[in-house]
């Protein structure tokens, strides 16, 4: 049965860390920073501070309070705290305050862009050979001597987990706005389809080199994206889900459609079942041993195609005299009303992932579908209710409206034929070239549309259409 989603956090840049989600300037000469979770240590003493409009620098402030809570109180002196009214972009930098799993913040931004070259919205995930690969934007060209430092790039997924570079030379697109980089997870049970957040402090691009204890040349601001990851559905696992399924009752196939592509090798076919009304399984049978001087069973029938799907034949081979094959017999699959696929009958081609219990099924036997069918919504009894007087309804008079339509009367001499139709059905005309509507013949509606379509003796056509009201 399915169970609620993830209760991971699975919106848009989400991870199970302290996250900044403000920043205050004061009257005087503090910041307060604000994360999403209490804290209970705020060891990045100089990870805070903001960039302005007015320059590139990076200007930063020292804690100088803070006791448990979602709250940092970060001082300034007096020159920045100056400029507090062009501040842009306020920053916590990576691991400055930790919460009580000792998890550290990634970067955290609050703001707009800066005068150095800004994170933008990256593309995401590229395909990679075994691999994690990942594109970052930026808002303008790296400068043609700039080096991209490994390093200072950062992935989170939804249950914090982080992912850093792995060892090797980070490529840069030829429009020169973008670099990507592969990753890894920083420890074990992370979740590469849930990465909701990719960060880069500043100096990720440099204009001199990579310096272990940062440098003194960085062109890039601090800078985090929030990606959309990917929400964990309703009775959705890591391994290929039964979605839906289709059951041909002509040919005896059924097929099983699963919420990922699945491999084609190592399939059980005895771990796929159609159900009957009773509720009992039945497997696919052996195809093929049933023919001319019986033959050994080939066993079952079974295919992979589309790639998210498992086609299974469960016809029974039967045979004439038991010398000539005969034509299949599909009675399970006419008595089917839903299938079944057990634990591991099939794995997940990029993951090899095996599948958990699926079933799906209809509690009355249908007419073969036309596309994938799944399973109806609940029905909800309806209690009967307590028995009322009743009174007899009144019964509407018939209404008895009548109308003649005298068919083009001012040139039906040159009438040469004419048909009519009311509400867009053929009405009859009569040899005095009318047509008589009688409205009781036509119960509950309010007007009709009579159509005249008309041939003169000269050969041109004519239409004529009029609307009349019931009025009763």
């Amino acid at each position: 049965v399915p169970l609620l989603g993830s209760v991971l956090p699975n919106t848009v840049g989400a991870t199970l860390r302290p996250q900044l989600v403000g920043a205050a300037p004061s009257a005087g000469k503090t910041v307060t920073f604000t994360f999403n979770v209490p804290l209970t240590a705020a060891p990045g003493n100089q990870s805070f501070g903001f960039y302005t409009s007015t320059d590139s620098a990076f200007h930063a402030g020292t804690v100088t309070g803070f006791s448990p809570g979602t709250g940092v109180t970060v001082d300034f002196g007096d020159a920045d705290a100056a400029l507090f009214p062009q501040a842009t972009r306020f920053v916590a930098g990576e691991g400055a305050v930790t919460d009580a799993n000792g998890r550290g913040n990634p970067v955290g931004t609050i703001g707009t862009g800066t005068q150095r070259l800004d994170l933008a919205a990256t593309s995401g995930p590229l395909p990679a050979a075994g691999g994690l690969s990942y594109h970052f934007d930026f808002n303008q060209a790296l400068p043609a001597s700039a080096v991209v430092c490994p390093a200072r790039y950062a992935l989170y997924d939804a249950g914090g987990v982080r992912y850093s570079p792995v060892a090797g030379t980070p490529t840069i697109s030829a429009d020169r706005r973008s670099t990507t980089l592969a990753f890894t997870p920083d420890s074990p049970g992370g979740d590469p389809a849930q990465i909701t957040l990719a960060t880069v402090a500043a100096d990720g691009v440099d204009a001199t080199g990579c310096a272990a204890g940062g440098s003194s040349a960085p062109l890039n601001s601090d800078g985090a994206v929030a990606l959309p990851g990917v929400s964990a559905k309703a009775g959705a696992t890591s391994g290929p889900d039964l979605v839906s399924f289709q059951i041909n009752k002509g040919t005896g196939f059924a097929s099983f459609v699963f919420d990922a592509p699945v491999s084609s090798a190592g399939i059980t076919p005895g771990s796929f079942h159609v159900v009957d009304r009773t509720g009992s399984l039945v497997s696919p049978p052996n195809q093929g041993g049933n023919g001319l001087l019986g033959q050994p069973p080939a066993g079952p029938e079974v295919n992979v195609g589309p790639a998210d799907t498992v086609n299974v034949n469960f016809s029974t081979p039967t045979s004439l005299l038991g010398l000539l094959p005969g034509p299949p017999d599909v009675s399970a699959t006419r008595s089917a009303i839903g299938v079944t696929v057990d634990e591991g009958a099939v794995s997940d081609a990029t993951t090899g992932v095996a599948n958990p219990v699926g079933s799906l099924g209809s509690p009355v036997a249908t007419t073969p579908p036309t596309g994938p069918t799944v399973p109806p919504a609940p029905t909800v009894p309806v209690l009967p209710k307590p028995a009322t007087t009743t009174t007899k309804p009144a019964v509407k008079a018939a209404c008895r409206r009548v109308v003649t339509i005298h068919l083009l009367s001012s040139i039906s001499r040159n009438i040469r034929s004419a048909t009519v139709t009311i509400n867009a059905k053929n009405a009859t005309v009569s040899k005095k070239l009318t047509v008589t509507v009688t409205f009781s013949k036509y119960p509950g509606v309010k007007s009709l549309v009579v159509r005249i379509r008309a041939k003169l003796k000269n050969h041109k056509s004519i239409i004529r259409t009029k609307t009349y009201k019931s009025k009763c």
